[in-house]
C-alpha cells in the first residue's frame, strides 16, 4: 500500500516538474530572464535554470 502511495506521489511529482518546466521554458522563449522568471513564480533562479534543463522534453520527466 506505502509503495503504491509513494508511486503514486513519484508520477505526480514528475507530470508536476514537467508542466512547471514548461512554463519556464515558455517565459523565457518570450524574453523573461530566469532571475524574473524566478520572481514572478517565487523560485531560486538557480532553481529555474535547473528545472529548465532537467525538463527539456515533457516526456522525458513523465516516465
Amino acid at each position: 500500500m506505502a509503495l503504491e502511495a509513494r508511486s503514486e506521489a513519484e508520477q505526480a511529482l514528475a507530470v508536476a516538474t514537467a508542466a512547471l518546466g514548461e512554463t519556464l521554458r515558455t517565459l523565457l522563449a518570450e524574453d523573461v530572464s530566469a532571475e524574473r522568471a524566478a520572481a514572478l513564480l517565487e523560485l531560486d533562479p538557480a532553481e529555474v535554470r535547473r528545472l529548465t534543463k532537467t525538463t527539456d522534453r515533457p516526456a522525458a520527466a513523465a516516465k
